[in-house]
């Protein structure tokens, strides 16, 4: 630091910290959103989509069909082409907000809903203000919806707004809200809703969407939601926002689109109805009467089509990666030092705007690449700001007191760190996501997809080892699809004994050891055995990947890179290792004592402040010091192991059972009142009733005695009816009934009440 002058760190820090404050409230953002537009035009992906068909309402069908609106039965005839064509999914953009004249065409439209059964229909909120007093405004929101009936006869509704205030100030559209949370209810966007029905389609499986701090989730897919804030008066206000990937529009052919009366009309009888199997539909107005036109990156485009945008951007998990404004602005601060840095070890000379080119030219170059080659949407505008006004500054006081410092190449410097950042960006994702795993199965099968997705892989799977003997006995797939490999004992010999990777080609001539595994597989040409070890050396397991997708064979590259995944895969098993130790009980493998803790403790403040139910079940193997007395405590271990296994098959995913000490357990129920909780109870102590555990003794029963505590809060007043000050008193109640049952004769349920009969009373 002795080569940093005073004044000049000053200018470093003011100049930066005022870039930071002005780029997080999106005071750049009018100048940045331009330099997205100009990547967004040179790297349009065009193409035609396979997942979207719009339907517009064009002129032509207001002179056939009209005048607008069009009779309720004209929809149902469209619902009813393409439910009989096996659309996926029907979307109205289009609010339906009051019944018609006609009452039986209604009636036909939500017939046609009803029947097929994958309408999803459109809302709108809008926002306005309160006055509560002559000085305070509040937010309130009125909702332009469709009417109930059509509700009722419709999958579901979704809303169509587009926040332009905050999010698209300038009118264009770039960014939307895919999920907003309305006066506490959380409301899903027609754009997302479509998508996820579509997903359910093709996946022919339950899906649900779940909203994360940064992403969104749709079934597997991961939508990435970019934060944006705003100063309000008081506070700052975070606005999360869909960044629309837009590839093209129908005029290009990028939606394919037809007409009511294309499909109406006789002659459009003849149109293909596998064309729209399988596919989301859009239905909106496209006619000069009923214009719906918005701005977009790429133009004016019909605003049916920025929905189907996102519907096709989510299905194809083609999005743009936009890193986070905390992210960009630590990017902005380093970027600021580098260039700090140069400034005070140069002095000021004639080729200083040479240099400042340089830097201008290699951040636009690198955000331009980032983007057009893998779609990560890096800021230009205030690295620009930061290198602009911290170059002028620096040198104008460094000519100014004439202060001249020694010279440093940063180009090689520069070229060290894109080397490097070359070198890690292929592996940063894997590293990060495997290390994050707790869970032994989802960290194995994580670090399977990563390791086919990288070589290639037609297919692959892991074969655990066995903690007793080593030996390979568990196997993880991706799928029930995954390729079955027989005769792999030359793999597994050669893992076993080398701890090293090992490729077989069928084009190599393999050894005699080898051959049986090709003869036994005729559809194998090459394979490769990546052995998993954690820090220590201990083998773990082994991946087995077969015949890479382009037809090539595996070679030393491939060993390369996926050496990287098992050195990380090492410490991510060893993590999922320690997790486990720290969170189940090695005997029973229900959860410690700390961990039901802490859960339960979050649960009962989310019930004091939101309302609801939640109850506590306490249980305790009757007689069980005699019991252990009787047949000894390995045979007690054996009955504590069983009565476990009762326990987590009777408990719900959302259910927490954990062993709270000896022969005592305990549950968390959440949303469970009392009598769904004496419910439960009375199921368990009857399935333990009813169960013998097998042992050397021969068959051995028990029973058990329960004890409940239920709070319920009501979520009109959350202030009534909360029976317990805290969580430790309401397990402290279940105790206390646990007491009770055991002192009315055992092997039953009890549920808390006041003055009930207590251990020490």
């Amino acid at each position: 630091m002795t080569m940093l002058k005073k004044n000049e760190t000053y200018i470093f820090i003011v100049t930066t910290l005022i870039i930071c404050v002005l780029f997080i409230f999106n005071y750049f953002e009018p100048l940045e959103v331009k330099t997205q537009d100009y990547r967004f035009k040179r790297n349009i992906n065009q193409r035609v989509s396979d997942n979207v068909i719009l339907i517009n309402i064009t002129n032509e069908d207001v002179e056939n069909y009209g005048p607008w609106p069009f009779k309720r039965s004209v929809h149902a005839k469209i619902v009813d082409f393409l439910k009989e064509a096996g659309a996926a999914v029907i979307g109205f953009d289009i609010i339906f907000s009051a019944k018609s004249e006609y009452a039986s065409d209604d009636e036909a439209f939500a017939a046609s809903m009803r029947s097929a059964g994958n309408v999803v229909l459109a809302n709108r909120f809008v926002q306005s203000e309160e006055m509560l007093d002559t000085k305070t405004f509040t937010e309130k929101y009125t909702i332009d919806d469709s009417h109930d009936d059509f509700k009722k006869a419709s999958l579901a509704v979704g809303f169509v707004n587009v926040d332009f205030e905050n999010l698209n100030p300038d009118g264009v559209i770039r960014n939307v809200e895919l999920i907003k949370d309305i006066g506490g209810s959380r409301e899903i966007s027609l754009s997302l809703k479509l998508a996820l029905e579509l997903l359910k389609y093709k996946s022919r499986q339950g899906l649900e969407i779940k909203n994360y701090d940064g992403y969104i989730t749709a079934g597997l897919h991961k939508v990435p939601i970019f934060n944006y804030y705003t100063l309000a008066k008081f506070s700052v206000k975070k606005s999360g926002a869909y960044l629309i990937k837009f590839n093209g529009n129908s005029k290009t052919g990028l939606f394919p689109s037809f007409s009511y009366t294309d499909i109406l009309n006789p002659a459009g009888q003849t149109l293909p109805k596998s064309f729209f199997k399988g596919k989301a539909v859009i239905i909106g107005a496209q006619s000069e009467l009923l214009p719906d036109v918005k701005l977009s990156p790429l133009g004016t485009i019909p605003g049916m089509e920025i929905n189907a945008q996102i519907v096709d951007n989510i299905i194809n998990e083609d999005f743009v990666i936009r890193p986070g404004r905390f992210f960009s602005s630590i990017i902005v601060i380093l970027l600021g030092a580098l260039i700090f840095y140069f400034l005070i070890r140069t002095e000021p000379d004639f080729f200083d705007i040479a240099y400042l080119g340089i830097f201008i030219a290699a951040v636009v170059s690198a955000a331009y690449l980032m983007y057009s080659q893998l779609t990560i949407l890096l800021e230009i505008v205030a690295p620009l700001a930061e290198i602009l006004v911290l170059f002028i500054l620096t040198r104008f006081y460094q000519l100014f007191i004439k202060v001249h410092l020694t010279n440093i190449d940063l180009t090689v410097s520069n070229r060290k760190l894109e080397q490097k950042v070359a070198e890690l960006s292929a592996l940063y994702d894997i590293s990060r996501t495997i290390t994050t795993i707790s869970d032994m199965n989802a960290l194995f099968k994580v670090i399977l997809e990563k390791t086919i997705n990288i070589v290639n892989a037609g297919h692959g799977f892991i074969m655990m080892t066995d903690e007793e003997d080593g030996a390979f006995k568990n196997r993880i797939a991706l799928s029930d699809e995954a390729a079955v490999i027989k005769s792999l004992e030359p793999l597994y010999s050669s893992v076993l004994k080398d701890k090293k990777s090992v490729i077989y080609n069928i084009s190599d001539r393999p050894s005699a050891k080898a051959d049986g595994l090709f003869s036994a597989n005729p559809e194998l040409k090459s394979i490769m055995a990546i052995p998993l070890t954690t820090y220590k050396g201990d083998l773990a397991g082994v991946i087995i990947l077969a015949n890479k997708k382009d037809g090539e064979v595996f070679n030393e590259n491939d060993i390369q890179l996926t050496s990287v995944i098992a050195t990380q895969a090492g410490f991510a098993i060893e993590n999922a290792n320690l997790y486990q130790l720290a969170v189940f009980d090695s005997l029973t493998s229900l959860y410690v004592r700390r961990y039901f803790l802490g859960v339960v403790g979050k649960e009962f403040k989310r019930v004091r402040r939101y309302g609801g139910s939640l109850s506590v079940l306490m249980t305790d193997i009757d007689h069980f010091k005699k019991f252990n007395d009787t047949y000894g405590h390995q045979i007690g271990d054996l009955v504590l192991k069983s009565v476990a296994g009762v326990v987590r098959k009777s408990v719900r995913e959302t259910d927490i059972a954990a062993r709270y000490g000896g022969e005592e357990f305990i549950m968390l129920l959440p949303e469970t009142d009392p009598p769904g909780a004496m419910i439960f109870a009375d199921r368990l102590r009857k399935s333990i009733e009813d169960s013998a555990f097998e042992s050397e003794r021969g068959a051995l029963k028990v029973n058990i005695s329960i004890g409940i505590s239920s709070c319920v809060v009501n979520r009109n007043d959350k202030t009534a009816n909360i029976k317990f000050k805290d969580v430790d008193e309401m397990i402290k109640c279940a105790d206390i009934a646990l007491y009770n049952s055991k002192e009315a004769g055992r092997n039953r349920a009890t549920l808390y009440t006041d003055g009930m009969k207590s251990k020490v009373s």
